[in-house]
This record gives C-alpha cells, sequence and structure tokens, in this order.
C-alpha cells in the first residue's frame, strides 16, 4: 500500500514471498525429477533434469502462443511425449 511503512527492524523486499514459493517449487520439482530418474534430490541431474523439463514445457508454449495458426498435435499428447522422452533419456544417463 502506498504512504505504509514497516516496522522498523523489519526486512522488506518486492517480491520476497514470490521467491520463497519460487524457492520452494522449484525444490519440489527437483525431488519429483530426482525420484523419476531414480536419483536423490540433493544429486545434480535432479536439478538438471528439473530445468530441462521446465525449459522444454517452456518452449512448447511459447511456440502456441507465437504461431497459433501452426497444425500443432494435441497439446496433452505433446507435453506427455515430450517429458517421456526426456526422462528415458535422463535415466539412461544415470
Amino acid at each position: 500500500m502506498a504512504g505504509t511503512r514497516a516496522p522498523a527492524g523489519t526486512r522488506t523486499s518486492a517480491g520476497t514471498a514470490a521467491s520463497a514459493g519460487a524457492a520452494a517449487s522449484a525444490g519440489t520439482r527437483t525431488s519429483a525429477a530426482g525420484a523419476c530418474i531414480g536419483v536423490d534430490p540433493e544429486d545434480q541431474r535432479a536439478s538438471f533434469t528439473a530445468q530441462l523439463i521446465w525449459q522444454q514445457l517452456h518452449g512448447i508454449v511459447s511456440l502456441r502462443i507465437s504461431r497459433p495458426r501452426f497444425p500443432w498435435p494435441p497439446l496433452a499428447e505433446t507435453v506427455t511425449e515430450a517429458v517421456d522422452r526426456l526422462l528415458a533419456g535422463a535415466r539412461s544417463a544415470t
């Protein structure tokens, strides 16, 4: 709210709650990716796999937004196939 201040000694930052939520969400994604490829969530491969999935899904969505007239295959099928193939590759690399 404009004109309001946090009490003295209180640390504030725009986006602090969002950053905490994003970190928790990233941890959940990393744990899930680790479970899918059979490694500990602390293993760098879990984090890397989670990031690859996120990047791939972002690309799928971005392309559909920027090229709406392209004859894309069904979204659910595309996402399932993309993630399945990515995880299969990640599993074979472990």
